[in-house]
């Protein structure tokens, strides 16, 4: 019998879903049932054996509390998403910073916009990739799974795929088309991820 975790990166996935997918939210709620139906699917395929316990989903978020669309997120992230049976859920923060504009023809940097004279600024993810890699390592080590799901399409998380998988973890890619293909490529198998079902 196999135990079956998931780690997903919620930006990385809803991203590419709204990008691919339009005019249809994803339906958060049927995921885990639809990432079940697709591991058996594969361990039917190539072991014969598709019996699973399923371990939970973890889904990873950060969000900049400066920005309204963000708290409301938080919000629901925690609320909702993290309230359904089987879901844990880690929202990180991340905090706006300038983020000056080099020009690589004349060499000079500008902080501010041109247009309406207001300063760049960016507010870069943190704490996502790190924080994935240090629960499947510690649920490894733990022995709380065999299989584990990995909604990513990060080439970082590569060093940790071979490690797991080089003491019998399978690692099972939710996969875009078109990204990500250094990551896919060392997984046990991938999940195309638009196969998954809609609301």
């Amino acid at each position: 019998m196999h135990k079956l975790g998931a780690f997903i990166d919620f930006w990385n996935f809803q991203l590419n879903w709204n990008e691919r997918v339009k005019n249809a939210r994803f339906d958060w709620k049927g995921l885990t049932g639809a990432i079940m139906t697709e591991v058996k699917r594969l361990l039917t395929e190539f072991e014969g054996d598709a019996t699973i316990t399923y371990q939970g989903m973890r889904i990873y978020s950060s969000v900049n509390p400066e920005s309204e669309s963000d708290r409301k997120l938080r919000s629901w992230l925690i609320k909702t998403l993290g309230q359904m049976p089987g879901n844990f859920v880690s929202v990180s923060e991340r905090r706006t910073r300038p983020k000056p504009i080099f020009c690589s023809e004349c060499k000079n940097s500008t902080e501010l916009c041109p247009v309406c004279s207001k300063p760049f600024k960016r507010a870069p993810e943190k704490d996502v990739d790190s924080a994935i890699i240090t629960d499947m390592f510690c649920l490894y080590i733990e022995n709380v799974y065999d299989i584990a799901v990995l909604g990513s399409a990060d080439a970082d998380m590569i060093p940790m795929v071979h490690y797991l998988q080089n003491r019998g973890i399978k690692i099972i890619n939710l996969a875009w088309d078109k990204i990500g293909n250094e990551l896919k490529s060392v997984c046990w198998a991938s999940i195309v991820s638009t196969n998954l079902r809609r609301s």
